[in-house]
Formats: structure tokens, C-alpha cells, sequence
């Protein structure tokens, strides 16, 4: 409380509750997110061997990629943690920046999906998994231009099998028919369902019975490139969608590569 100032919330979940905040020394705006020990399932140890949250262990973890939102610092409390975030002055969740623009045009999603696989392919490449790729879980920094990943309170650390789910809504058919699904495959469903959101506003299954026919609607006119690269992702059979890798080298992704973008409101 002496180096932080706490302000009203921003966001909330199942495992804490965050507000906005600013370091008293320099006034830089930070994010200050409460985590309740009672709802701690999941503990790693620091290089001293105390016990923290597997959450503040994937930030440090991947504290060096580009586009992971950054672990400034954590204190502990005797009833819970507290965790001082990196915040741009100027920044709203992808759902809002969705919603206030209705949807997206493809160029606009092509670059935040774009930039998006690169952040997933380096948490990989350090065998961090997210576990809850959402729209509410991006951030989009609207002066630099740019996005982050935020909210590691489902990650894991990579795993074949994974037994939790993220957000319903994002997850795929085998986690509805088993309650188990294979960490990538699982990601890459869940960038269909956001790559939808992108470009359609709003997410193509509201219910698990919609998730597991695999019918999608388009209420827009899409490229064929947009629609081949959503139903990929989206395909029933998880052995059938594509792997990270793949999704970067697709057509509606790959010719566009070096494609500058505003991102603005």
C-alpha cells in the first residue's frame, strides 16, 4: 500500500478480482489483481522453494515474450496474493473493442490474429499453455498499436492431456463429449471461435448442442480464405485441425505477414 495505490475494479472471475492501480513514485498506471488463497488449486515453488500460484509462475516464466501481459511484481498476504500488472494507458479488452465496432473487417482481425499465433507459438516453445484463449483475455493496446495476452489464473504448464476447462463457450467438442482434450488442438479451436468473433461479432455456438453439430453461420460476407481458415480451426475431429505452425503459413494469414494496421476507436 505504500507503493501502490489500488482504484476500482476493472475485471473480475473465478480467481480474483483486479483493479486498476498507479505506483506512487512515477504515477505509471498498473493493474493490481487479488487472488484469494482459498481458490488457489494449483501451486508451484519460486527459486527460494516458497509455494506461489502456478499463475505468478507462468508469468515469470514468460516474463521475456512479447505480448504476454508482464508480472511487475507480487506480494504476499496472509489470506492472498497480490499481483502488480503491466497496464497501457490507454487499452480495452477485446471484447469491448469487438463490441464497439460491431465487428471487424478482415485486415484489422488478419493483424490481431497474426500477432496472436506468434505470442502463442513462444509461450509453446517455453511449454506454457493458456488454457482460456478469449476475447475478454486480450488486450489491445490503443497507442502503440498493439495486443497482449492477459489473465494466466486457467494456464497450465503444457501438458498432452489436459482435464480443465477454460471458458465453455471457447471449448471444443471433446471436452463437451470427454472432459479431456489435447493442449493445442484445444487452443487452436478456440482461435476458430475468436477468429469468428473477430469478423462476424460474435461467437458462431452459444450452446454445447450448436458446439458439437459444427454447423456454422456466417451473417456477413467472408473471403474464402477467412472462411477456410475458421472451419479448419473449427473442425469436429481434433486430429484434423491444424497445429500453430500451420495456422501461420495459411493463405489469409501468410500473404498478409508483414501488413501494418491502425487499431484504433
Amino acid at each position: 500500500e505504500s507503493v501502490y495505490r489500488a482504484g476500482k475494479p476493472i475485471g473480475s472471475g473465478g480467481f480474483g478480482i483486479v483493479y486498476g492501480g498507479t505506483r506512487i513514485s512515477d504515477s505509471k498506471q498498473v493493474a493490481v489483481k487479488h487472488i484469494d488463497k482459498r481458490g488457489i488449486t494449483n501451486w508451484r515453488f519460486d527459486e527460494y522453494s516458497r509455494p506461489i500460484p502456478l499463475e505468478v509462475y507462468l508469468l515469470s516464466k514468460a516474463h521475456s515474450i512479447h505480448g504476454v501481459n508482464k508480472l511487475i511484481e507480487y506480494f504476499e498476504r496472509p489470506d492472498s496474493f497480490i499481483l502488480i500488472l503491466e497496464k497501457p494507458a490507454r487499452c480495452m479488452d477485446l471484447f469491448d473493442y469487438i463490441s464497439e465496432k460491431k465487428s471487424l473487417e478482415e485486415e484489422e482481425a488478419r493483424k490481431i490474429f497474426g500477432d496472436l499465433i506468434k505470442i502463442m507459438l513462444a509461450l509453446k516453445r517455453i511449454h506454457v499453455f493458456h488454457n482460456d484463449i478469449k476475447d475478454e483475455n486480450i488486450l489491445v493496446d490503443l497507442d502503440m498499436q498493439l495486443i497482449s495476452i492477459i489473465d494466466f489464473g486457467s494456464g497450465l504448464t503444457l501438458q498432452f492431456v489436459i482435464q480443465t476447462a477454460g471458458t465453455r463457450v471457447y471449448s471444443p467438442p471433446e471436452w463437451i463429449e470427454e472432459h479431456r482434450y489435447k493442449a493445442e488442438d484445444a487452443a487452436v479451436w478456440s482461435l476458430g471461435v475468436l477468429l469468428y468473433d473477430m469478423v462476424c461479432g460474435d461467437i458462431p455456438f452459444q450452446r454445447d448442442e450448436q458446439t458439437l453439430s459444427g454447423v456454422i453461420e456466417y451473417n456477413k460476407h467472408l473471403s474464402s480464405e477467412c472462411r477456410d481458415l475458421i472451419e479448419q480451426c473449427l473442425a469436429h475431429n481434433a486430429n484434423e485441425r491444424p497445429k500453430l505452425r500451420d495456422i501461420q503459413q495459411h493463405p489469409w494469414l501468410h500473404q498478409h505477414q508483414f501488413h501494418q494496421l491502425n487499431l484504433s476507436t
